[in-house]
């Protein structure tokens, strides 16, 4: 089979790298593709840039829109797309030469409709290990296994909509959530209960460029508490799905670790952070007793972890 796979490049202000991406799509094994480059409203060369490549390949397609996010960059590129299959990739960050060729290459002999393989970080060209692009093992996950690795060391490899290959038809009545952050978390677990099963490869083909200045490392309230907001949703998904009553529990305690650090929110309105304290707390409740340790210790010391935390705090400033 040679269908057609489109590719949505979100782009905004990353003119230093948005050529490296690029270059890397076009270099892929797999030839049947299209290049959506989305252009968020940059403000910087990054559409120039975007226009001549567009200019010298026919499978390059560019499109110029206001600034609305990521998420919106990627709706709109899913609305524009013409291929069969639909993939993402961040503008700053760019592919192994074999990616999509592995992907489609799995999903059609399988003959499912979601591909996915795991990723490398890096902060320079120079700490990218090539060889791991190459190795790795490739197997079919089924639902539960899938969802088992949300909840694993390997959790990301499960949560980033890139590093990933979707039928198009997935998309019917989807969108990213537009005005959030962490979108991923938002979203793509919803497509695990649209299949059965998954192919999988360890092969580390996706190159995530860890940038000082990318949406991933800018700190603030609304970023942090959209993080809480989407594990909650996707927990109460979860619940209303009927999940095994071990996986709820295991959800609800990583959920409740992540929903701690609403204590440490700086920045932040009384009402907000209680709001999330009592919601942490909520979600020890559903762990019951299979977490004790942990539940007497959010219970009962948390107020003399955020004294002590505080004072901490205080001694520096005074340093």
């Amino acid at each position: 089979m040679d269908e057609k796979i489109s590719i949505i490049v979100a782009v905004y202000n990353i003119e230093n790298y948005i050529g490296r991406c690029i270059q890397s799509l076009l270099k892929q094994s797999y030839t049947n593709i299209e290049v959506l480059l989305i252009d968020d409203g940059s403000d910087d060369s990054s559409g120039e840039i975007c226009r001549e490549y567009a200019e010298k390949d026919e499978r390059i397609k560019y499109f110029y829109k206001e600034n609305g996010g990521l998420s919106d960059a990627r709706n709109y590129g899913i609305a524009k797309a013409s291929g069969s299959w639909i993939t993402f990739v961040d503008g700053d960050d760019f592919v192994y030469g074999d990616m999509y060729q592995v992907l489609a290459g799995g999903v059609f002999e399988s003959g499912l409709k979601i591909g996915m393989c795991s990723f490398q970080t890096f902060y320079h060209e120079a700490e990218l290990d090539l060889k791991k692009a190459e190795a790795g093992t490739d197997r079919i996950l089924k639902r539960q296994e899938v969802l088992e690795l949300l909840l694993s060391p390997d959790r990301t490899d499960a949560i980033i909509s890139c590093c990933k290959l979707f039928h198009k038809e997935l998309f019917q009545g989807f969108q990213f959530p537009t005005g959030r952050y962490r979108e991923d978390e938002f979203s793509t677990y919803k497509f695990w209960f649209k299949v059965e099963q998954v192919y999988y490869t360890e092969r580390k083909m996706y190159f995530y460029y860890q940038r000082e200045g990318s949406i991933l490392h800018q700190r603030n309230v609304k970023k942090e508490t959209d993080y809480w907001d989407a594990l909650l949703e996707r927990h109460l998904f979860f619940e209303k799905k009927e999940l095994s009553g071990d996986f709820l529990c295991r959800d609800a305690e990583f959920c409740a670790m992540q929903l701690y650090n609403a204590l440490f929110l700086e920045n932040c309105s009384k009402e907000i952070k209680d709001e999330y304290i009592r919601l942490y707390k909520q979600q020890y409740d559903t762990c019951g007793m299979r977490t004790f340790g942990r539940y007497f210790a959010a219970r009962y010391f948390t107020p003399l972890f955020l004294m002590v935390w505080k004072i901490r705090k205080r001694t520096k400033s005074l340093i």
